[in-house]
């Protein structure tokens, strides 16, 4: 069959002559904000840029790559560094092209497509994305008020529904808590579905699989450089599993999938201890002055609820985040919108406080609005 992917115009519609499965038919991207503004608060992304604070050493490391060259297949310099870091050995680490890459690795090579992936919801949404794109069966584990779930409640899921595979974030995403390790270890010795712990924020919080002795056979554990450590731009993540599970995921991945360049800024940034507790201690600085601030706000009507972070965000449950977030956004101030909430990167301390001031504002004007229309009823 010729495989076409331009569309063709017929009886004034839009259509492909190549079908696409039904499943794909349904996707949507994920979204990602473009809009311009002064201060962006929305992609939980580091204030601190180690293009500034470390510029010299990049410099000089991304000088030496030689761009006629492909790169270190294996990443051994990187993995080294990791594994130093993280206290694993190399051969347990797979760098990827973001955890994105391995996400979907795991998800189109160890389900087949008979098999049910278990996910919690509310989650990242890429986990269904990915999901549907590999026509892999999802169930769902349904979080409680606290956007929460147990060990008990995620292993009694597990039995329920058979599946092969549970894909979760910790901390939790989008409430920003976390399920302490002890509780993530009771999972994997519970069952023989291998289960996927997307630790994006861990840097932020104390609850690592990767402090534990020995990492289950059954467990893998992501991790990206995109948060803490301030690197979004290189997109640079890294699974960590059992030597079997490692050796897989090696086979898998495409040759040269992570660039020259990443593996040497990578490595720069790694390597550097006292500049990641540094920029650490400021971002939790930021967050706890945004969290005290927002706190203070939340009086239950229109800011309901703040929950306490183990991220560099806040999530703010609020039947007004669609008000908030464009009032917001007409001053230049980009934070993520959930519908009934808001979830904010901490920022600098000059953006946090601008934030606090207009989100002030913005809480005084629609108190107003709703007097007003309680009046005039």
């Amino acid at each position: 069959m010729e495989i076409l992917s331009r569309c063709v115009l017929r009886n004034g519609e839009m259509k492909m002559k190549y079908k696409l499965h039904e499943t794909l038919q349904q996707l949507r991207p994920y979204e990602v904000a473009s809009d311009e503004c002064r201060i962006r608060l929305d992609a939980n992304e580091s204030f601190l840029d180690p293009g500034v604070l470390l510029k010299d050493k990049i410099i000089q490391a991304v000088s030496s790559v030689p761009l006629n060259r492909y790169p270190d297949d294996n990443c051994s310099l990187l993995r080294a560094a990791i594994g130093k870091r993280y206290g694993v050995s190399p051969d347990q680490i797979v760098a990827g092209n973001g955890s994105d890459e391995l996400i979907a690795l795991l998800i189109g090579s160890f389900l087949q497509p008979e098999e049910t992936l278990l996910i919690p919801s509310p989650d990242f949404s890429m986990y269904t994305i990915f999901a549907a794109t590999f026509g892999r069966k999802v169930e769902l584990l349904k979080k409680d008020k606290n956007l929460e779930f147990t060990a008990e409640e995620a292993i009694k899921r597990l039995e329920e529904t058979g599946a092969k595979a549970f894909l979760f974030s910790n901390p939790f995403s989008p409430s920003s808590t976390v399920l302490a390790r002890e509780e993530v270890r009771r999972i994997a010795d519970a069952t023989d579905a291998l289960i996927i712990v997307d630790e994006a924020y861990m840097d932020f919080s104390d609850q690592t699989m990767l402090w534990d002795k020995e990492i289950p056979d059954n467990l893998v554990v992501l991790r990206t450089c995109s948060k803490a450590m301030g690197c979004a731009a290189i997109r640079l993540g890294f699974a960590v599993a059992s030597y079997p599970i490692a050796n897989v995921l090696h086979a898998l991945r495409p040759p040269y999938n992570l660039n020259a360049i990443t593996q040497a800024i990578g490595c720069v940034i790694l390597s550097e201890e006292q500049y990641l507790k540094d920029v650490l201690e400021q971002i939790l600085a930021s967050r706890d002055q945004l969290q005290t601030a927002l706190s203070a706000l939340t009086d239950g009507d229109i800011l309901r609820r703040t929950y306490t972070s183990d991220t560099n965000y806040l999530y703010v449950e609020s039947e007004w985040s669609n008000e908030i977030y464009h009032r917001l956004k007409q001053r230049s101030i980009l934070v993520r919108n959930f519908g009934c909430a808001l979830r904010i990167t901490a920022g600098s301390f000059q953006e946090n406080e601008e934030l606090i001031e207009q989100l002030t504002e913005i809480l005084t004007e629609i108190k107003s609005d709703t007097n007003r229309e309680d009046k005039n009823q």
